[in-house]
């Protein structure tokens, strides 16, 4: 204790006020000297590590955005080249077998082609049931098929039926059922350029726009069954008459 004494000197102090002063007179210039070392607070993203970010994260996002427009319009083409091809092919079926089993095929007015399509009731004249039109349109469009399988069972005239009158008599009368080979096509083309009864042979070709471009496509046949020996001239003749 002796030499505690001797190290620190203790001011008389004669009240409990003088003691306190004592003590904030001995402490406050112990303290004063000494530094304090702030801790050091967690900091989230700089600014530019945000931008930085931002730019990875708008690039990734443009190249998934550009792969799925990529991929579904890749998806549009396919499905719209497979519809077209089914469209060919049932066109490809479907006509070529009306022109293979045809009595005869000639031109119908300016846009259509008529087809005696087979001899139903033997009775070597055209019925309009026994009738199928290939139609283009003025445009030259399309191809679709008229039938009138309501209609009354009166012969046609092969003149009526190759100059376009007998159309439009069905059209005007009877209810029609219409099959739409090739919906949008373009540059719809006969061949012969004058189909006649008297052609043992008829082309139809037609231009269909795929992948931006456009693609040529005929369908073609002989008329296996034609009825040659009933066409004199511009009619067909039966075999009763003289």
């Amino acid at each position: 204790m002796k030499g505690i004494k001797n190290k620190i000197q203790f001011p008389e102090c004669h009240s409990a006020l003088d003691a306190e002063s004592i003590i904030w007179e001995m402490w406050i210039p112990a303290f004063a000297g000494m530094t304090f070392k702030r801790r050091k607070k967690t900091s989230g993203f700089t600014f530019v590590e945000l931008m930085v970010a931002l730019m990875v994260s708008s690039i990734i996002f443009s190249a998934i955005a550009t792969l799925a427009f990529a991929l579904g319009a890749a998806n549009d083409s396919s499905t719209e080249d497979s519809t077209n091809q089914a469209r060919l092919r049932y066109a490809t079926v479907r006509i070529s077998g009306l022109f293979k089993q045809a009595k005869l095929v000639t031109q119908s007015g300016t846009d259509d082609l008529a087809i005696w399509t087979e001899d139903f009731d033997n009775d070597n004249k055209i019925d309009p049931t026994e009738v199928v039109f290939i139609e283009r349109g003025s445009g030259k469009d399309h191809i679709a098929l008229l039938e009138f399988p309501g209609a009354a069972a009166d012969e046609i005239l092969l003149e009526d039926l190759s100059n376009g009158y007998a159309k439009s008599y069905l059209v005007s009368t009877y209810n029609e059922r219409r099959t739409e080979i090739i919906p949008q096509c373009s540059n719809v083309t006969f061949y012969p350029t004058n189909v006649n009864a008297s052609d043992s042979f008829v082309c139809i070709s037609f231009d269909i726009t795929e992948d931006s471009q456009s693609r040529h496509y005929q369908i073609s046949s002989k008329l296996l069954c034609r009825a040659g020996n009933l066409i004199y001239g511009t009619t067909v003749v039966s075999s009763d008459d003289d």
